[in-house]
Parts: C-alpha cells; sequence; structure tokens
C-alpha cells in the first residue's frame, strides 16, 4: 500500500499546482530541490506561486521552469529577489503558455532589462497579466534622465502591448514624474531623492 501510495503522490498527474507562498518563510532552494526529485512529477503543474519565498533563487527554480515550463500558464515569483535577468530568459524560452508573469518586488531583475527581453520575444502573444512594480533600477537613487527613461519604455511597452494588464503600474511613474516635478533640480548632482525613493530596489 505505502509504495502504491508513493507512486500515486509522484504522479505527474497529480500536481497540477505548486504553491507555497503560504510557507515562504520556510522555502529554500534545498527544500524545492528535494520537492522537485528527477522523476519528472512536477512535468504537468500550470500554475506555481513562489510569492515572497526570498530565499529561492536559480539554482531551485530553474530546473522547476524546465521540467513544467511547456505546461506552465500562471507564474508568481514577486518579492524573490535574489533571481536574475537569467530566470526571465529561461521563461521567455521554456514557457511558451504563460499568460499570467508576476515579477513585482523582483529588484535582482532590472526592469529595462525584463522590458527589452519581453518586448523582443513571443511570449508577449500569451501573456494576459504582467507584474513589474518596484522591479531593479527604479526608484532607489537613480537620475531623473534614468527614471523618466524607463517611465517612457514602460509607457511604450503598454502602449505597444494593449492586452498585458500590468495593474497600477502606469499609475505608480506618474505618481513619481508629478512628485518630480515638485522638487527642485541638484545643480550638483541630479538623483531623486524623493520620499517615494525608498520604496525601491
Amino acid at each position: 500500500v505505502c509504495k502504491r501510495w508513493g507512486k500515486l503522490v509522484r504522479s505527474a498527474d497529480v500536481w497540477k499546482a505548486l504553491h507555497l507562498n503560504k510557507l515562504a518563510n520556510s522555502v529554500a532552494d534545498h527544500e524545492l530541490l528535494v520537492l522537485l526529485g528527477n522523476d519528472k512529477a512536477f512535468s504537468k503543474v500550470s500554475s506555481i506561486s513562489l510569492a515572497s519565498c526570498v530565499q529561492v533563487t536559480e539554482k531551485s527554480l530553474l530546473p522547476i521552469l524546465h521540467c513544467c515550463g511547456a505546461n506552465l500558464t500562471y507564474l508568481d515569483i514577486s518579492g524573490c529577489w535574489l533571481l536574475t535577468k537569467r530566470t526571465l530568459e529561461i521563461i521567455v524560452e521554456c514557457c511558451p503558455k504563460l499568460n499570467h508573469l508576476n515579477m513585482s518586488r523582483c529588484s535582482g531583475i532590472m526592469l529595462e532589462d525584463a522590458l527589452d527581453i519581453l518586448d523582443g520575444s513571443k511570449l508577449v502573444n500569451s501573456l494576459h497579466y504582467l507584474g513589474i512594480g518596484f522591479m531593479g533600477g527604479v526608484c532607489r537613487r537613480i537620475s531623473r534622465a534614468s527614471f523618466e527613461s524607463i517611465a517612457e519604455k514602460t509607457e511604450n511597452f503598454t502602449l505597444k502591448h494593449p492586452k498585458i494588464s500590468m495593474g497600477a503600474t502606469q499609475l505608480f511613474f506618474r505618481l513619481c514624474m508629478r512628485k518630480l516635478e515638485d522638487i527642485p533640480r541638484n545643480t550638483d548632482q541630479s538623483m531623486c531623492q524623493a520620499p517615494f525613493c525608498s520604496l525601491g530596489d
């Protein structure tokens, strides 16, 4: 009975979702790799949530994406600040059916890099939601020119891909731009030091 139960639990037909966000404080690479195993049990998973799993790195996430990426439609890695743009490159490569991607608070992934990678991929054709709030390179001691460039690139991306919902991202950027206009320009350094900058990466 135990052997049969063990085989059943590790059947790919059993695992359709992997939501570990409620265990975020205790989930790290070791736990994920042990859970993944090498038996393709997660090959049919279509939904993954690792929201706020701050200890997770690409050491465990990339093997998971390689395993189930072909069937993945929902991925939430918000708050996983140890990830880099390599994660997004693998997502673009392995997850052609993805329609929900939340990378909010992934401060290790530069927003400009993310927009460039996505804009040049086929993934934009399947995406319906894209979470990019407070990603890397936004709002913490960057020059006005750099901030305005990122804001413009983000707006151009939303105009080019109107079917992709980006939540309150545009509102956030417009609010930041209005606040910038209220701050006297510093001729010695053009670094943004508005109160909202502490919310960035």
